[in-house]
């Protein structure tokens, strides 16, 4: 590759890298906050652990250790700011990791050839998507379109595991190829009924919003329906 090309490529991944991450902001947020509540509980959880071992027990041995285990514990846990600062560091690294890829892939798709536009943005309890189109503009014809892709992140939270983020990335359409295919899915299962089509499309992978958009219903009522059907 010359040096020109490689300067274009690093110039569109830092076009698509700049769009994803103020796009993602409140996100960021979110996911850090979760981590370090997270971590927190996690300390939280082993004094209360400590100290019922410590209420049920009387033999004296056993109570020094766990007095000393309990100091130590409890002194992580005072080290709020300290703690704070680690835990973000490793969110961070984390998050930004998921933008890095998600960008690699826009510029992978072609997209980042021209001017990027977010679309649709939304977030869900648990997750965000949108959809982001690269065109490329002509100001004596029409612009050249490059193609859409889908953007999805789904955040992964329990009690046992730090929170983490699955981002699915996907080439909704692009010229040359079978445009819009989730259209195509519609279609086929417009001889269902609405609760059908609902569930159909929520197994295939799409969003409430998405759903609410594509048979033209209430988010609520697809909120509710694939609720009630879990």
């Amino acid at each position: 590759m010359s040096l020109a090309a490689e300067k274009r490529a690093k110039d569109e991944f830092n076009k698509a890298y700049r769009t994803m991450n103020s796009k993602t902001i409140k996100l960021r947020e979110r996911f850090y906050a979760s981590t370090v509540k997270f971590h927190t509980k996690q300390l939280q959880n082993r004094v209360d652990s400590l100290w019922n071992k410590r209420d049920e027990t009387t033999d004296s041995r056993q109570i020094k250790d766990l007095d000393q285990s309990i100091r130590r514990i409890q002194g992580q846990l005072d080290r709020e700011f300290t703690n704070q600062l680690g835990w973000v560091a490793e969110a961070k690294e984390s998050f930004d990791a998921k933008i890095t890829n998600v960008s690699q892939k826009l510029v992978d798709f072609g997209l980042t050839k021209g001017h990027l536009t977010v679309q649709d943005t939304w977030i869900e309890s648990l997750e965000m998507s949108f959809l982001i189109t690269g065109e490329i503009s002509n100001y004596r014809a029409d612009n050249e379109f490059l193609g859409t892709a889908h953007a999805r992140c789904i955040i992964v939270d329990g009690p046992i595991k730090a929170t983490h983020l699955r981002f699915l990335t996907t080439l909704r359409d692009k010229p040359g190829t079978i445009a819009n295919p989730i259209e195509q899915k519609v279609e086929a299962v417009k001889t269902q009924t609405k609760k059908e089509q609902i569930m159909i499309l929520f197994n295939e992978g799409e969003t409430p919003k998405e759903i609410s958009t594509l048979i033209n219903a209430n988010i609520s009522y697809v909120r509710n329906t694939i609720r009630l059907s879990k």
